[in-house]
């Protein structure tokens, strides 16, 4: 027979139950990290790198972009602030429903007709 060394065996047909519900639950604790943790590691990252964009935008006064797309083209503003934007997406709204194309909201420059949406650069 084997000497004990005073370590116990997690499995086999000496295990008490205590060491097959410790076993258990400790696979129940991994499968959990594996299939439910990660994504939500992933998803609490994704809302921090929002709310730093939002924060970065408001605090440093970074303009939003304001985009009006139709199948005659797309036209965009840079707008600065949250209350100046929704009411330049209002406004924008309104010209474009009577048929002023040519129409830029207050302090906003118009982003020049070269400018891609897709592609920024």
């Amino acid at each position: 027979m084997a000497p004990d060394h005073g370590g116990s065996r997690l499995s086999g047909p000496g295990t008490t139950t205590s060491e097959s519900a410790f076993s258990l639950i400790l696979l129940g604790v991994l499968l959990f990290l594996l299939l439910g943790g990660i994504p939500l590691f992933v998803g609490v990252a994704a809302v921090l790198v929002a709310l730093v964009g939002l924060v970065t935008r408001v605090v440093f006064g970074r303009p939003w972009l304001v985009e009006a797309r139709s199948t005659r083209g797309e036209l965009a503003w840079r707008v600065r602030g949250t209350r100046d934007s929704k009411r330049a997406v209002r406004l924008i709204a309104r010209a474009i429903e009577v048929g002023d194309r040519d129409y830029s909201p207050p302090r906003s420059p118009p982003v020049p007709s070269d400018y891609s949406v897709s592609n920024p650069s």
